[in-house]
């Protein structure tokens, strides 16, 4: 249903983008979309255990505070939503779960930006343990020339700052921004 509903909403895009003329009720449709699809998305997160759903309003929270931006604000909030896909109770990073969180995402029209910080958890973690061979010199200096190595390091530091956070921002502040993420996608 998801992805019939994203296919949906991209065909009323690119019509709109071929013809140069906007569809009637594509914003209606674009925009009932996205409420369906982060309805979905945050019934997702909802499901998670208590403390997986803490540590991810917390490192949202922390992003929110220090003014990061919104697609940061998003991958703080679902780096973790690969664990409640998976059900799995180890929360330890794992590319599986990295995996995980960034498909879910895609298939809820999440920009690849957001996904790709989300993946480069796990290389951070990885990155990090250089030092007991986790990753060799070389998949060091190629992650160290990643256009997005500050950015996948600062979600990194995001969540390592969680873990002292006593206090999160509830749930319901973040719901419109995965509608304003998607809507901000759509435009050519």
């Amino acid at each position: 249903m998801t992805l019939s509903l994203l296919a949906l909403c991209c065909a009323c895009s690119f019509t709109s983008i071929a013809t140069e003329e906007p569809q009637e009720n594509c914003s209606i449709q674009n925009s009932s979309l996205h409420q369906h699809l982060c309805d979905k998305l945050f019934a997702l997160l909802e499901t998670a255990p208590k403390d997986c759903l803490k540590h991810s309003l917390q490192c949202a929270s922390i992003a929110l505070k220090e003014n990061e931006d919104e697609r940061m604000v998003l991958a703080a909030l679902f780096h973790s939503i690969g664990h409640i896909q998976q059900r799995k109770s180890s929360y330890v990073c794992s590319l599986d779960q990295c995996k995980a969180s960034a498909e879910t995402l895609r298939s809820y029209g999440i920009s690849e930006y957001v996904c790709q910080l989300i993946l480069g958890h796990f290389q951070v973690a990885r990155y990090l343990k250089a030092k007991d061979s986790s990753m060799s010199p070389e998949e060091a200096v190629l992650f160290e020339n990643d256009p997005l190595f500050n950015e996948k390091m600062r979600l990194w530091q995001l969540h390592e700052q969680s873990q002292l956070e006593t206090s999160a921002l509830p749930l319901s502040l973040y719901k419109d921004l995965p509608i304003r993420h998607l809507n901000n996608r759509i435009s050519p």
